[in-house]
C-alpha cells in the first residue's frame, strides 16, 4: 500500500555561492511535515555542517501547503533531489514529480502479519491473550535500531489494550525488509493492530453469544470515559435499532494518538451482491476540542481515508517494479462511494489529544465486523476487497 498524497511531490530551491563556489545561503520551499528535518538533510549536500547552528542558519525551509501529506511528506527525497540539481545547474530550481514517477517511487506502509490466541472461559470471558506481529520496522528504516522488545511505532494498538484480557503477552518478530522503502503511513501500528484487536474481540462476542457493544463494555469494566465514546458512537449510529433485510452494523474501538474513537459502519449488497457503506458513525473524545470544526473535518477526512484503504488500497510489483503508476490502476473512493457521515464529540478531560490519526484505524475492523454479520464470511486480511 502506499502513502498517497493527491498533490504529487515538489520542491523548489535557490542557493547562493561567494566567489569561491561556497555556499552562503540555500532557500527551500516544499510541503514538508518535517522542515527541521529536511534542513538537516540539506546541509551535507551544500558543504554544511548540520550540528553547527551558523552552517544551519544559511538554510531557510519555507513550509507551503501539504496537499495532503499523511507520511509521506516527512520524507527528504524530492528535497534531496532538487538540492542537487540546483547545485549542479548552480540554478534555481522547481522539481515538480509528474504522477507516474509518484507512485513508483512512494514509500510502502509495512506490511504486517499477526496472528491473535484467545483464551475464554465458560461464561465468554476473556482469561487469556497472545499476539504475535511480523512486520518490517520503521524505526529501522530511519536509521535506528529497534527496541529489543519491539518497535514501538510499528505495534502501536496492540500493547495497551483496554480490555480486561487476564494474562497477556505481545511479541514483535522484526521482518528484515532492505529492498523496500518503508515508511510512516496516518495512524501507523494502530490501523494494522486496531483491525486486528477488533476482529478478535468481535469473534470472542460471537463464540460468547454476547452482543458485540455489550461485549466490549463488559470487558472496559470501569472505564466510564471508553464506554462513554463507545455508547455515543453506538447512539449515532442505531445500534441495537432494527435494520432492514440484507442491511448489517459493525463497530470498533480505536483508542490512540491521546484520543478515543470508536465507529459504527452500516452497510448492505445491491442488487448485484456488491458492498455498499451506507453510514459511518464516530464519537471522538480527544479531551478538548478547541476547535470543534476542525476536529469533524479531521474525523471526517480519516473515516473517508480509512475506508478507501480498508477495501481496495493494494499495490503490485512485477520483477521488482511497480504496476499501479496512476490512479487508473489504484482505486481511490470517489463520491459515490462516499456514505453517510455522522460525528459527534464527546469531551471528557483537560488534556489535548491528537486529531490527526485518530479517524482512520477504526473504519477497517468497523466494515470487516458488519460484513460477517451480513454475510457470515470472515474478512482476516486487507484491503478486503469488498
Amino acid at each position: 500500500m502506499l502513502f498517497r498524497s493527491m498533490e504529487v511531490m515538489d520542491c523548489t530551491v535557490a542557493i547562493t555561492k561567494d566567489a569561491g563556489g561556497i555556499v552562503t545561503g540555500c532557500e527551500i520551499w516544499a510541503p514538508t511535515q518535517a522542515p527541521d528535518g529536511l534542513a538537516k538533510t540539506a546541509a551535507p549536500l551544500l558543504g554544511l555542517d548540520p550540528t553547527l547552528a551558523a552552517d544551519m542558519a544559511k538554510i531557510k525551509v519555507n513550509t507551503t501547503y501539504m496537499g495532503g501529506g499523511l507520511g509521506r511528506k516527512i520524507e527528504n527525497d524530492t528535497a534531496t533531489q532538487a538540492v542537487k540539481v540546483a547545485l549542479a545547474l548552480n540554478k534555481p530550481v522547481k522539481l515538480i514529480w509528474p504522477r507516474e514517477e509518484d507512485f513508483a517511487r512512494d514509500w510502502f506502509r509495512p506490511s504486517a502479519l499477526s496472528r491473535v490466541i484467545v483464551g475464554l472461559d465458560a461464561a465468554g470471558k476473556i482469561v487469556g491473550w497472545a499476539n504475535r506481529i511480523v512486520s518490517p520496522s520503521l524505526a529501522r528504516s530511519h536509521g535506528r535500531v529497534p527496541a529489543a522488545t519491539g518497535d514501538g511505532i510499528s505495534i502501536g494498538g496492540a500493547v495497551k489494550l483496554l480490555y480486561a484480557t487476564g494474562p497477556r503477552l505481545v511479541e514483535y518478530v522484526e521482518q528484515l525488509a532492505p529492498n523496500l522503502q518503508i515508511g510512516f503511513w496516518r495512524s501507523v501500528g494502530e490501523s494494522i493492530s486496531c483491525f486486528v484487536v477488533e476482529s478478535a474481540i468481535d469473534e470472542c462476542a460471537l463464540a460468547a453469544g454476547v452482543d458485540p457493544l455489550q461485549y466490549r463494555l463488559n470487558l472496559l469494566g470501569a472505564n466510564t470515559p471508553v464506554k462513554n465514546v463507545l455508547q455515543a458512537a453506538a447512539t449515532l449510529g442505531g445500534w441495537g435499532t432494527p435494520l432492514a433485510a440484507g442491511r448489517a452494523r459493525g463497530i470498533a474501538l480505536s483508542p490512540g494518538f491521546g484520543s478515543t474513537a470508536a465507529v459504527v459502519a452500516e452497510i448492505y449488497l445491491n442488487a448485484t451482491g456488491g458492498v455498499v457503506v451506507d453510514q459511518l458513525s464516530c464519537a471522538v473524545d480527544c479531551g478538548v476540542a478547541v476547535n470543534p470544526d476542525q476536529v469533524v473535518s479531521q474525523i471526517e477526512g480519516g473515516l473517508l481515508h480509512g475506508l478507501s484503504s480498508a477495501r481496495w488500497h493494494k499495490v503490485t510489483l512485477e520483477k521488482g517494479v511497480m504496476k499501479n503508476i496512476n490512479f487508473g490502476e489504484y482505486r481511490m473512493g470517489r463520491m459515490a462511494d462516499t456514505p453517510k457521515i455522522k460525528v459527534t464529540i464527546v469531551n471528557q478531560g483537560s488534556a489535548l489529544g491528537g486529531m490527526g490519526e485518530v479517524g482512520v484505524p477504526g473504519v477497517a475492523p468497523a466494515l470487516a465486523n458488519a460484513y460477517a454479520k451480513l454475510t457470515g464470511t470472515r474478512k482476516r486480511s486487507l484491503p478486503l476487497g469488498v
